[in-house]
């Protein structure tokens, strides 16, 4: 995340001579007119001629500083305070342009109970996540499935109806179907469902930390720097989501890197992708053996407790229950739909930071409590095995 440098801006811009108040300015055009003998000397707020000073030369200088210099020059002139087109900028300079938006895209499981006759599973099936904050996650089945006699389940492959990462749920979610085809019982996703990641268009931070990546990565040598820039090539992989293993896990010139995704898990095919590109294509040291992999991860059973305020309606007691369960799968990584402290590698997850951050979101909640106090992870991501979020009665 970006650094708060106004302070810093500030400094700058005094240190330059410029003013940044009225009353700074008035001291300068003062000191001015008395150096050039002015002789206009009635420096009283009624003064006609300092009106028009007021109005025609102090009010646009401090605008011009105090909005155009310290708010929008500086700022952007610098790659940790850059933002939005002007980030795009120092992009460009490194020959970096931001990733744009893509549709998830891959195979959803649809069942039957009887497994007797054939059923035609059509084009353009819609299927479903449950509510999240608000939002339902629709993906379409983009071919025909035929469902043989004798069999109970065919896997179709499915591209989401709007670009995002937040369509990357992880397995299970996407489990209704407001219309079924005839014959059709269930539908699912599982762990290894994705075959294209969705991407959201790349955030401010996570672009500014591949640039600075960049930097690094311009020596001739096969440094992590390097690797990291040609992992965080592929869609939905940022430079805060690759870890390395050294210490020669296979003997010398051998690594491990482990990635992440905001959202749910990498896919077989994406850890393919990036290993071929790596190792088959040629992309990586002389003598070096790199390996990619999904960074493990540790299930953990949570049971969260709450208590909602005593003037809370039934309905609004429903509905916090819901809320508190999406805001804490999102600190797990399972939705976007929330910003929260999520979990990561080699940290500890502090469940009074969570219990703070609900609060923040949910003014209905009287308290909270977890049947866990921290999470310790090393390589590894702490993941949610069950999660039961119950009324405390």
């Amino acid at each position: 995340m970006t650094t708060d440098l106004s302070k810093t801006f500030k400094q700058m811009v005094t240190d330059a001579g410029l003013p940044t108040t009225e009353s700074e300015a008035r001291i300068k055009w003062e000191a001015e007119a008395t150096a050039v003998a002015s002789p206009y000397n009635n420096n009283s707020a009624q003064s006609p001629f300092w009106r028009v000073i007021l109005a025609l030369v102090t009010a646009p200088v401090l605008w011009i500083v105090n909005d155009l210099v310290l708010l929008q020059l500086l700022p952007n002139f610098f790659l940790q305070t850059a933002k939005s087109q002007f980030l795009d900028l120092f992009g460009w300079a490194v020959d970096l342009p931001r990733k744009q938006s893509a549709k998830a895209r891959g195979n959803l499981i649809f069942s039957r109970v009887s497994a007797v006759g054939e059923v035609i599973i059509p084009i353009g099936v819609v299927v479903q996540s449950p509510v999240i904050n608000g939002k339902i996650y629709h993906m379409v089945t983009l071919a025909a499935a035929t469902m043989a006699d004798g069999v109970s389940s065919v896997t179709v492959a499915a591209e989401a109806a709007e670009d995002g990462a937040g369509y990357n749920l992880p397995s299970g979610f996407y489990a209704v179907m407001p219309d079924p085809p005839a014959g059709i019982t269930g539908v699912t996703n599982d762990s290894n469902w994705l075959t294209s990641a969705g991407t959201s268009e790349e955030k401010d931070d996570d672009y500014r930390l591949r640039i600075r990546n960049q930097y690094g990565a311009i020596t001739q040598y096969h440094t992590d720097s390097v690797y990291t820039k040609i992992v965080t090539s592929f869609a939905n992989i940022n430079t805060r989501n690759v870890y390395f293993e050294h210490d020669a896990p296979r003997g010398p010139g051998t690594a491990n890197i482990y990635i992440l995704m905001d959202i749910g898990e990498p896919s077989t095919q994406l850890l393919e992708d990036i290993q071929s590109h790596i190792m088959d294509e040629g992309n990586h040291g002389h003598g070096d053996d790199l390996q990619v992999f999904a960074m493990p991860g540790t299930d953990y059973d949570l049971v969260v407790t709450i208590r909602a305020v005593i003037s809370a309606t039934t309905e609004e007691v429903d509905s916090l229950l819901l809320n508190v369960q999406d805001a804490v799968s999102a600190a797990f990584r399972q939705n976007d739909q929330y910003t929260m402290t999520v979990t990561q590698p080699w940290s500890t997850f502090a469940f009074s930071r969570l219990a703070g951050e609900l609060h923040e979101l949910f003014p209905l909640l009287e308290s909270v409590t977890f049947d866990l106090a921290e999470i310790t992870s090393e390589l590894e991501i702490p993941r949610l095995g069950t999660l039961d979020v119950v009324l405390d009665v």
